[in-house]
Order: structure tokens, then sequence, then C-alpha cells
């Protein structure tokens, strides 16, 4: 589960531009997500 968070939070990251000071938001998004498939 941690690598699909951590690949989902690295695509979120790609798709702002690479912009940086966003991490733990793109972190939170990608496990929000990443828990509601598995619900």
């Amino acid at each position: 589960m941690r690598e699909e968070i951590q690949q989902l939070a690295y695509a979120l990251y790609c798709q702002c531009g690479y912009e940086y000071g966003h991490d733990l938001e793109h972190w939170v998004e990608a496990e929000r997500c990443v828990l509601e498939r598995y619900q």
C-alpha cells in the first residue's frame, strides 16, 4: 500500500509541474485516494 501511495504522490507532483513545497499535500491526497480503494 505504501508503494501505491508513493507512486500516486509522485504522479500528483508531476501533474502540478514539479512544484516544490507541496510534498505533504500530495502525500495526504494520495493516501486518501489509495485508502478509499481499499474500503
